[in-house]
């Protein structure tokens, strides 16, 4: 199991300091805190008029977990959102939404 990170572990350095406000981005991080990945954590949620519709981020998928479409074991991000959104909204919903998605990567602490 990966160790559990918070977003104060992260190196922020070399990331613009207006990166570092933006609530999409920080809000991409603090999923891409959930994953447990070893080498790189992806975080993303999907936004349509002003509320969020999905969120989501790389893991792994048990066999006995609802999906709403054919997918690996293993889900990036953008797909859990999209899961997500499909699972509570239905599928027509994705139409005309907006999908963040940013990460970091594990060892270096360093978000992207």
């Amino acid at each position: 199991m990966a160790k559990l990170l918070t977003f104060a572990d992260l190196d922020l350095s070399g990331i613009p300091a207006g990166l570092t406000q933006d609530e999409y981005w920080q809000r991409c991080i603090n999923l891409a805190l959930c994953s447990r990945s070893e080498d790189q954590r992806y975080g993303a949620f999907i936004v349509k008029g002003k509320g969020t519709i999905g969120a989501g981020w790389n893991r792994r998928l048990p066999k006995d977990e609802e999906f709403p479409f054919p997918t690996s074991f293993f889900l990036h991000a953008e797909k859990a959102a999209m899961g997500d959104a499909i699972l509570r909204h239905g599928r027509e919903k994705l139409s005309g939404a907006t999908l963040y998605v940013s990460g970091l990567f594990v060892k270096e602490r360093k978000p992207f």
